[in-house]
């Protein structure tokens, strides 16, 4: 697919950014911020692994959800990805063997390029080099090479989402945004949240996808179980994306 690659990158000077406001599309190369039916949440988390990833994964299990997990290769580290390790409850990992437990847990593992770099700085061939090096690092782990992809930002436009399309992936957003990198505490996310969710109409209002980051320890250890709590409580199924979307999460 590299020979279509010269061509678009002549497009990347000439778009801007553009963010569609809700689902664009049904398959590949679609851009998806919601669910396509009510009464379901899609829990997903950027930027890791890292030292948090491993609790987080196993706790979701522990009740019974399983999530959509947006990885980089080199975010927080720059070590080798396959060899550099963690400590967890479980003993030593290797962040390898972090994505083989998503795995073995029912989560999926998508990508959110290699070294998390803005999509809409690059080329058309650094794009592609950026979603085909997390494609290895994924398919390395667990065998799969992933359908979905997040850019880092939610940055995209018109060229980087043709490199996007001619890879095999959908771009998926989200329309609940914890903005939990800001760090501005519970009560603060909890209104974030509230915001939308509140105003769900039940069976009508379609499912949502969520926003967090798991390199986030409050958003791990505290927003994390709130929102368990509250969406139970708004009697709301948690789904994995391609659960939430109805397409499969690898090519």
């Amino acid at each position: 697919m590299r020979s279509a690659f010269a061509l678009l990158s002549l497009a990347f000077a000439a778009v801007s950014f553009a963010a569609p406001a809700t689902n664009t599309g049904s398959g590949t190369g679609a851009l998806f911020q919601r669910c396509n039916r009510p009464g379901v949440f899609a829990l997903t988390f950027d930027d890791g692994p890292n030292e948090n990833s491993y609790g987080l994964a196993k706790y979701l299990h522990s009740e019974n959800i399983t999530a959509t997990f947006f990885t980089n290769s080199r975010n927080f580290f720059s070590s080798p990805f396959d060899t550099t390790t963690t400590e967890t409850e479980d003993g030593t990992k290797t962040y390898q063997e972090v994505l083989q437990y998503y795995d073995q847990l029912g989560h999926e593992v998508a990508s959110h390029t290699f070294s998390h770099a803005v999509l809409t700085s690059l080329n058309a061939d650094q794009v592609a080099e950026e979603l085909n090096l997390q494609s290895d690092t994924i398919f390395r782990a667990i065998g799969k090479r992933p359908a979905f992809m997040r850019p880092p930002e939610g940055a995209t436009n018109e060229a980087v989402n043709q490199v996007i399309s001619s890879l095999g992936y959908s771009n998926i957003n989200w329309d609940v945004d914890t903005k939990d990198y800001e760090h501005l505490g519970l009560a603060t996310e909890e209104e974030r949240v509230r915001a939308i969710v509140d105003l769900d109409v039940p069976g009508v209002t379609l499912g949502h996808i969520a926003l967090q980051h798991d390199v986030h320890a409050d958003s791990v250890n505290i927003l994390t179980p709130w929102l368990v709590q509250y969406l139970r409580s708004k009697n709301y199924t948690f789904v994995t994306v391609s659960d939430c979307i109805g397409l499969p999460a690898y090519q």
